[in-house]
C-alpha cells in the first residue's frame, strides 16, 4: 500500500492531474464527494478552490492518493477512507474523489477542504509519518505484504502508544524495526509519493 499527499490552493493544475489529461491511466471515473453543490471533477475542484480562499491557510487544500497493491472491495475501501479521516479529523469536511484505472487496477485521488469554520485550516502535523501508519494497517487489515517505510521505527512506537501493540509486533516480526527504506524511488513509486504542485 502506497500513498502521498500534498497541499495546495487547487486551480486548474489539480483538476488537469485529476482528469489525466496526459493519458497517464487506462481510465479515470468520478468518485465520491461530500459537502459540494457542483458535479464533476472540475466544477467541484473549483468549488473547493474558492471555498479555500476564504482560509487564513496558502493551502487550504489536501490533496492525497491511495494506491494499494491488490484490487480492494468497497468495504476495504471505505474502510481506509474512515481510518484516514480519523486520522486527520476529516469527518465533515468536503471532499471530491477521482479513481484511476492503471495496469488494470485502481487507485484514488481524494481533495479535502481543511478550512474550519474559524477561518483557520486542519493542522496536518507529521502527515507523513500518520499516513505511513494508516498504510502498514491496511496492510495488515486487508492481507497485502507489509512493506516498509522511511518512518518504521516513529510507526511501531505510536501504534505502541495507541495501544495497537498487536499491529506494532506485527511490524517487528516483519522486519520492521530498526530499518527504513532508503536511496532513490523508482519513478513508478516516484509518482505515487504525491510529489504533483497544484
Amino acid at each position: 500500500m502506497i500513498s502521498g499527499a500534498t497541499r495546495g490552493k487547487g486551480g486548474s493544475g489539480l483538476w488537469r492531474h485529476l482528469l489525466d489529461y496526459k493519458h497517464q491511466n487506462d481510465a479515470v471515473m468520478v468518485g465520491a464527494s461530500r459537502g459540494l453543490i457542483e458535479t464533476g471533477t472540475k466544477n467541484q475542484i473549483k468549488e473547493l478552490t474558492h471555498i479555500g480562499s476564504y482560509a487564513s491557510h496558502s493551502k487550504p487544500l489536501h490533496h492525497v492518493h491511495a494506491d494499494p497493491a491488490k484490487d480492494w472491495t468497497p468495504d476495504q475501501w471505505a474502510d481506509f477512507w474512515k481510518f484516514y479521516e480519523n486520522e486527520f479529523s476529516l469527518q465533515k469536511q468536503p471532499f471530491t474523489e477521482v479513481v484511476h484505472v492503471k495496469h488494470g487496477r485502481e487507485h484514488k485521488h481524494r481533495v479535502y477542504s481543511l478550512l474550519l469554520p474559524s477561518g483557520s485550516c486542519i493542522r496536518m502535523d507529521n502527515d507523513f509519518i500518520r499516513r505511513e501508519k494508516l498504510n502498514r494497517l491496511a496492510e495488515i487489515r486487508t492481507g497485502e505484504p507489509i512493506l516498509s517505510g522511511r518512518h518504521n521505527d516513529a510507526v511501531i512506537k505510536a501504534l505502541d502508544a495507541e495501544g495497537k501493540t498487536a499491529q506494532a509486533q506485527m511490524l517487528r516480526d516483519a522486519g520492521l524495526e530498526g530499518t527504513r527504506t532508503r536511496g532513490k524511488l523508482k519513478p513508478q513509486e516516484r509518482a505515487q509519493t504525491g510529489t504533483h504542485p497544484y
